[in-house]
């Protein structure tokens, strides 16, 4: 698994080789073990969030009144204690879209900037 900032600041996340197999696992696994959906969104991104600068993120670290599901890229100062978000994206189509069924089933979901 991968991710590109596109040219309109929009993320998009992809899959490669070997990717989706993992994450059929992990529904598996999920299912029966009876987490729930942020447990699994979770641990499908977690190779992408343990390999880049992207990390994920309540809406209202973005200022945004949704329920999306949210990733950013910040920048944290240690001199004073401070992160400033960097960067900030929402899966939009949450309402209708599961994103997870969407990396199955296209092997890439699109992030709005924000």
């Amino acid at each position: 698994m991968d991710y590109k900032i596109l040219v309109n600041g929009n993320l998009k996340i992809f899959l490669e080789a070997g990717d989706k197999e993992d994450i059929q696992a992990k529904i598996e696994d999920n299912a029966e073990n009876e987490r729930g959906w942020s447990s699994l969104w979770i641990d499908v991104l977690e190779p992408l969030i343990c390999n880049s600068d992207l990390d994920y993120c309540a809406p209202v670290e973005l200022g945004a009144l949704t329920s999306a599901p949210c990733l950013k890229v910040s920048d944290y100062d240690e001199e004073t204690d401070a992160e400033t978000i960097v960067h900030g994206w929402a899966y939009m189509d949450y309402a209708v879209k599961d994103p997870i069924e969407e990396l199955l089933e296209h092997g890439k979901i699109i992030l709005q900037v924000g």
